[in-house]
């Protein structure tokens, strides 16, 4: 049994058994998606909030080499990812989306994937000049404005959509 099942059997819940790791809508697949965007390489780094179990931080430091930290609320979740192949190259730090414990400009890539979006306090820490954003989330389909208002308040904190996907859990 891995830690992964010993989650698993702690936290039942259908996005974990149905999900996986990649707990977010499109799970490895638009992990990847998002990672060949991300301009990840070595010497740049990744901050994946509210990582769960730091699927996308333990992949990332495989794929590219950068360095990683993955932040969350649950410590089980932090000592899972831990604990799993790769755990071990990346930074855990238990932490809240709302209050990154980061100075300004900290991060070359900042990450959240199916989590709490906060763009000021993600903006905050992700590095200017050439820093990403990716995020796998719901856009909201009522009244708020759905895509466009969603891009609207990120642009608001000088970020530009360089690519969108669309997905379901079909």
């Amino acid at each position: 049994m891995t830690a992964f099942d010993d989650l698993v059997e702690e936290y039942p819940a259908w996005w974990i058994d149905f999900l996986g790791e990649h707990n977010h809508v499109g799970a490895v697949d638009a992990t990847n998606w998002l990672l060949t965007r991300s301009g990840l390489e070595p010497g740049k780094s990744m901050l994946d909030a509210g990582a769960f179990v730091g699927a996308a931080a333990r992949l990332a430091v495989e794929k590219t080499g950068c360095t990683a930290v993955a932040t969350d609320l649950n410590p089980e979740f932090l000592a899972t990812g831990r604990a799993m192949e790769g755990g071990d190259a990346v930074q855990w730090l238990l932490a809240s989306t709302h209050k990154l414990p980061f100075p300004d400009m900290s991060f070359d890539s900042v990450w959240s994937l199916d989590s709490y979006l906060a763009p000021r306090e993600m903006s905050r820490v992700a590095k200017r000049n050439g820093a990403t954003l990716c995020i796998c989330c719901e856009l909201p389909v009522d009244a708020r404005g759905g895509m466009e208002a969603f891009v609207e308040e990120w642009a608001e904190y000088g970020w530009e959509m360089g690519g969108h996907r669309s997905m379901t859990l079909e």
